[in-house]
């Protein structure tokens, strides 16, 4: 069973490691698949969403069972397959660093923590820098450093915007990355000449950018004049939100879709019906009941709710709405939009929300008695 801790070292008789490196021409991300041979448990680091059928075709293919997805930083240019593959694979569980908060997913790492994959571990080291929740992965006895946008074959993500610092970035990588043995493998995030593989003494020696002094890596960074990602708009806000994009407010969402949304942590259940539907079908799940009467009402009833508390103001708190038929919960889901939350579904109707809960019941790995 993966498992994280403080700190740790992976097993002296190790597993054989199964390790793939992916690829999406689109936006020349590199995805890695890395399992334990013998107990089958595999992770994905950096999953891309138009890739998620690849990806689970090879999983399965080779008879693995995907345990967590792990991202190296909130991407703002593509969009993560980690909610979709959530949606498919119910027991998986999403991963950022914890610099990344308040981006939603299932746990958080902070500096030094270890993921566990059978008799495998990936060590997390916070690297901000390039973005402020960017952390780079290492694989068992530093062999593999997995790092994102903080380091690139010959090169470096930008520092200019999702509160970036080159200071930070110099800082994180010679004292985090750079520390590592040199014969350490190292496997970025993006690649745009051909690239799949460099060592961090290979990095330290002939990097263009981070073999500077900080004064003129500072420097250097501050007169890129990029062009902001083609995606940014589209995708930075869905990766916040666990890779999920808004959807139609008023389009009930299929059951083994809004069970994903059940599972994730702070999930906020919204019941629209009367207390007379209350009394004669009970809730389906725990959560908050606004007693709305018609769909005019539902976006007053919602709002009332964000101003007294019983919405929490985080606007990136997972929100489930239903009534009787969906429509009230529509328009609850219309307005709690406006309002800027990002994750919020509408459920329907309760017997879609009866069927949603009970398959996110049956494929959570840890439950969460507030939501289900």
């Amino acid at each position: 069973m993966s498992t994280t801790t403080a700190a740790g070292g992976a097993s002296a008789h190790a597993s054989p490691l199964f390790f793939r490196q992916l690829f999406d021409r689109e936006s020349c991300t590199y995805t890695y698949l890395l399992a334990d041979q013998d107990t089958k448990e595999a992770v994905l680091i950096d999953p891309v969403d138009i890739k998620v059928g690849r990806d689970l075709q090879v999983i399965d293919d080779l008879g693995f069972k995907l345990t967590h997805c792990l991202n190296t930083h909130v991407h703002a240019d593509h969009i993560t397959g980690s909610g979709l593959i959530k949606e498919q694979r119910g027991t998986v569980r999403s991963v950022l660093g914890a610099g990344a908060k308040p981006a939603v997913c299932d746990m958080y790492l902070a500096d030094k923590d270890v993921l566990r994959f059978g008799r495998h571990e990936l060590q997390a080291l916070a690297t901000a820098g390039h973005t402020s929740g960017c952390t780079t992965f290492v694989l068992n006895h530093k062999s593999k450093a997995f790092t994102g946008d903080a380091l690139f074959i010959r090169g470096c993500g930008r520092t200019d915007f999702q509160q970036g610092s080159s200071d930070q970035l110099y800082d994180n990588v010679h004292s985090k990355v750079f520390t590592l043995p040199d014969s350490c493998e190292v496997y970025p995030g993006h690649d745009y000449k051909g690239q799949t593989v460099s060592t961090v003494g290979e990095e330290k020696r002939f990097n263009p950018r981070l073999s500077k002094s900080k004064p003129e890596f500072i420097q250097l960074m501050a007169n890129l004049n990029l062009a902001h990602p083609l995606r940014l708009k589209e995708a930075l806000p869905a990766n916040m939100a666990c890779g999920y994009v808004t959807e139609d407010p008023h389009k009930e969402m299929v059951p083994v879709r809004v069970a994903a949304r059940l599972r994730l942590p702070n999930a906020v259940v919204l019941d629209l019906r009367t207390n007379a539907e209350l009394a004669a079908a009970p809730a389906v799940c725990h959560g908050v009941g606004l007693d709305v009467a018609t769909p005019t009402e539902a976006p007053g009833a919602v709002e009332a709710a964000v101003q007294s508390g019983q919405i929490p103001d985080d606007k990136f708190t997972p929100l489930i709405l239903y009534c009787r038929s969906g429509r009230r919960s529509g328009f609850g889901c219309e307005k709690l939009i406006e309002l800027g939350y990002s994750v919020v579904v509408n459920g329907g109707s309760r017997a879609n929300m009866e069927v949603s809960c009970k398959i996110a019941r049956e494929t959570c790995t840890r439950l969460h008695p507030a939501a289900i």
